[in-house]
């Protein structure tokens, strides 16, 4: 017999920090793309906050991060809506921004407190006996001897 192993959506997306990332730089260069082929200021200040936003994403965790996730999805929404009613090309371009910036922010709300944190590799544990060799050189004896 073979065992059945379930997937789940943390391993069925390896890196799925990585992918937020992605998905809002990506946004944020169709954004430009946009608002350089005639989008206007609106798409190009949505771009700098997608940017803005990659930085949060890496340097938050747990509830901020997931609290960022429902921002950076409204967000989506903001951009689909401002994109929309302009010329052809820069309105195509926000839609797909809109969709990818939504897209980044469920999997933020979703998945955000199981993506690894900035730096928590680097973080120490306590040492269990941190406590004693404290205990030890106020009594006067070498504790590492």
């Amino acid at each position: 017999m073979t065992a059945v192993t379930a997937v789940t959506p943390v391993t069925a997306l390896k890196r799925p920090l990585w992918t937020v990332v992605g998905l809002l730089a990506a946004a944020a260069v169709l954004l430009w793309v946009g608002a350089y082929r005639g989008g206007g200021a609106g798409q190009s200040a949505l771009a700098a906050l997608a940017l803005a936003m990659i930085a949060a994403a890496l340097a938050t965790g747990g509830f901020l991060r997931r609290l960022l996730g429902g921002v950076v999805a409204a967000v989506g929404i903001v951009a689909g809506f401002a994109s929309a009613g302009g010329a052809l090309l820069p309105a195509v371009l926000g839609m797909a921004a809109a969709a990818l910036q939504l897209a980044a922010g469920v999997l933020l709300a979703t998945l955000g407190h199981r993506m690894p944190r900035m730096g928590s590799r680097y973080r120490s544990r306590p040492a269990a006996g941190q406590r004693n060799m404290w205990d030890e050189l106020d009594a006067g004896r070498d504790p590492t001897g």
